[in-house]
C-alpha cells in the first residue's frame, strides 16, 4: 500500500482536459467532505468503477483547488499484492505519519511510532495513550509483545484494542485545528476535517478492508471524510460494501455518447478542423470509456497520424485510413509498448520487474543503463514521478497506470523476471540490513526473525528464516513495498 501526499494526474502530455460526464458524481463526493466538516461526523463514499473509466480523476477533482482548503488529506493506493500482506493499510497510513521509511531499524521504527502517536491520542492518562500506540504498533507488526500493558493479551485481545485504540487515534488527528486557526468548532470555516482518499480497494488485504469497515460501523464520530475507489472486484468479496448504511456507493458508468463527444472534442481541440471519421474513431471505439480514448489518441501521436507543431496539430489523412488498431484497451497499450525505441522498452520492461511503483537505484540493480531512459518514458506519459520515496536518496517512480505495468510485465520473459527478482531482492536486502522484520500478531505470536539472504557464490545451500513456519515467513517476505520481495523469495527457492 503505497501513501502519497499528492497524485499526479495521468492524460496526454501537454493537454489539460475538464473533467467531463461526472458531474452528479463529484457533487457526491463533494457533499461528503462538506457534510463530514459541517456536521463533524464520518462520511463514507465508495466509487466503484472498471479500469479506466475515471475514478483517480474524479477523486482528484474532488479534493482538487478551492476544495482543498481546510482539509488535513491523506492518501493511499493499494498494489496489486497487497492483498497477501495484512494490515497494509493501517501500516502505510501509520509509517507516513510517523515519518518511518523502509530503511529504519526496528528499534527506530518503535521509537518513532511512540514519539508520533502518543500525543496525537486522545486518551485521558499519558500511560493509556501509550499503551494505544502499543496496540497499534503491534497490530501493524511491530513487537511490543514485552509491554506491561499489553502482556497476555492473545492475538483477538490485541486485534480489538487496537480498533479501538485507531479510532482513539484518528479522533485526536479530526480535533485538530490547522496552526493559524483561533477557533475550531462544527461548521467553522477553521475546522479541518480528515480526509482519508483510498484508491484501489480491490487490491487490499481482508485485514484492512476490516480496519475500514470497523471505521464506517464504530466510528460515526469522527469528523472524518472516507474516499474510497474500487473495480468492481470487491463487490465478489463484500457485496455489501457502502451499501447505505455504511456508506454511499457510486458507480460510474460508461460515458453517454454526448460526453464522449465532448471529451473527443476537448482531446482534439488542436486541431483546427477534426476530420468526422478520426471524431468517430475516438467515440466509438472507446465506447465511453476515458482511458481508452486517452490511449487512442496516444497511438496516433506516436505513429504521426497526428502531427504536433507548434501551438496546432495537423492529421495526415492517408494513414489514419491505412492505421490498423486494436480493438481492445489491453490489445491497445500493447501495441503502444511495441512502438518504443528500444532502450524505453528495455528499460519499462526492467522497471515493471521491480512493480507497479519502482525505484532507480533498484532498477539499476538489474541493468545499470536502463535508468537513463527513464526522462524520455516519463516524456511519454508512461511513468510518473513521486515527490517522496520510501527510500531516502532513491528516487521513486511509477507506471501511469496499473494496466500499463500489468502489460509490461507479461512481456518479459520468465527468466529474465527470475534473473530481476533477485537482483531487486538483494538490493532490499542491503537496503534494510539488520532490520528486524515482524509478523503480525492478528495471526502469530510475536517473535524477531532478521531475514537473510545468502550468498551465490557459494553455491551453499539457501538458508530458511530460523522459524520455518510458513505464516510468519509470510508476513516477513510481504513486509516490504515491492512486489519482486515475495518473487524473489520464490525463485530463490524459499517457499511460504
Amino acid at each position: 500500500m503505497a501513501v502519497q501526499t499528492s497524485a499526479a494526474g495521468r492524460g496526454v502530455e501537454g493537454l489539460r482536459v475538464a473533467l467531463v460526464g461526472r458531474d452528479v458524481e463529484l457533487a457526491g463526493l463533494r457533499q461528503a467532505i462538506a457534510a463530514a466538516t459541517a456536521c463533524g461526523s464520518l462520511q463514507a463514499v465508495t466509487v466503484v468503477a472498471a479500469a479506466g473509466m475515471g475514478k483517480s480523476r474524479l477523486l482528484r477533482e474532488a479534493l482538487g483547488g478551492d476544495a482543498a482548503y481546510g482539509l488535513r488529506l491523506w492518501r493511499a493506493r493499494a498494489q496489486p499484492r497487497d492483498s497477501l500482506r495484512p494490515w497494509g493499510l493501517l501500516n502505510r497510513l501509520v509509517a507516513a505519519h510517523c515519518g518511518i521509511t523502509d530503511g529504519d531499524s526496528a528499534k527506530a521504527v518503535r521509537a518513532r511510532l511512540l514519539a508520533a502517536l502518543t500525543p496525537r491520542s486522545s486518551a485521558e492518562a499519558p500511560a493509556d495513550a501509550e499503551r494505544q500506540a502499543q496496540l497499534i504498533g503491534q497490530l501493524i507488526g511491530l513487537d511490543f509483545s514485552d509491554a506491561p500493558g499489553l502482556c497476555g493479551l492473545d492475538a483477538r485481545a490485541v486485534r480489538d484494542l487496537a480498533l479501538s485504540a485507531v479510532l482513539a487515534w484518528l479522533g485526536g488527528l479530526s480535533r485538530q485545528a490547522p496552526p493559524t486557526a483561533e477557533g475550531v468548532g462544527c461548521g467553522s470555516p477553521a475546522a479541518q476535517v480528515l480526509v482519508l482518499a483510498i484508491e484501489d480497494l480491490h487490491w487490499t488485504d481482508e485485514a484492512s478492508l476490516d480496519l475500514l469497515q470497523h471505521l464506517m460501523t464504530q466510528g460515526r464520530h469522527l469528523q472524518l471524510a472516507l474516499l474510497m475507489n474500487s473495480r468492481p472486484d470487491l463487490l465478489e468479496r463484500r457485496p455489501a460494501w457502502c451499501d447505505g448504511e455504511t456508506g454511499t456507493r457510486i458507480a460510474l458508468a460508461p460515458l453517454t455518447t454526448a460526453d464522449s463527444d465532448a471529451l473527443a472534442t476537448a482531446l482534439l481541440h488542436r486541431l483546427p478542423v477534426v476530420p468526422s471519421a478520426l471524431r468517430e474513431l475516438l467515440t466509438g471505439r472507446a465506447e465511453g470509456n476515458p482511458c481508452y480514448m486517452e490511449e487512442l489518441l496516444r497511438r496516433l501521436l506516436d505513429h504521426g497520424v497526428i502531427r504536433q507543431g507548434g501551438a496546432l496539430w495537423q492529421v495526415d489523412a492517408q494513414r489514419l485510413t491505412q492505421l490498423r488498431l486494436p480493438t481492445t484497451l489491453l490489445g491497445l497499450l500493447q501495441a503502444r509498448l511495441g512502438a518504443l525505441p528500444e532502450s524505453e522498452r528495455d528499460s519499462a520492461q526492467r522497471a515493471s520487474i521491480v512493480g507497479h511503483v519502482f525505484w532507480d537505484e533498484a532498477l539499476a540493480q538489474i541493468d545499470p543503463a536502463a535508468p537513463q531512459a527513464l526522462p524520455g518514458l516519463q516524456r511519454r506519459g508512461w511513468l510518473q514521478a513521486h515527490a517522496t520515496s520510501a527510500f531516502d536518496g532513491a528516487a521513486e517512480r511509477q507506471f501511469d497506470h496499473h494496466l500499463l505495468h500489468q502489460v509490461t510485465y507479461e512481456t518479459v520473459l520468465k527468466a529474465e523476471r527470475r534473473r530481476g527478482h533477485a537482483a531487486v531482492a538483494r538490493w532490499l536486502a542491503e537496503r534494510t540490513a539488520g532490520r528486524n522484520f515482524w509478523p503480525s500478531p492478528a495471526s502469530t505470536p510475536s517473535g524477531p526473525v532478521t531475514l537473510r539472504w545468502p550468498s551465490t557464490a557459494t553455491g551453499a545451500p539457501r538458508p530458511r528464516p530460523s522459524n520455518d513456519s510458513p505464516t510468519r515467513w509470510r508476513s516477513i517476505v510481504c513486509s516490504a513495498r515491492s512486489s519482486s520481495w515475495l518473487k524473489a523469495t520464490q525463485n530463490l527457492g524459499w517457499t511460504c
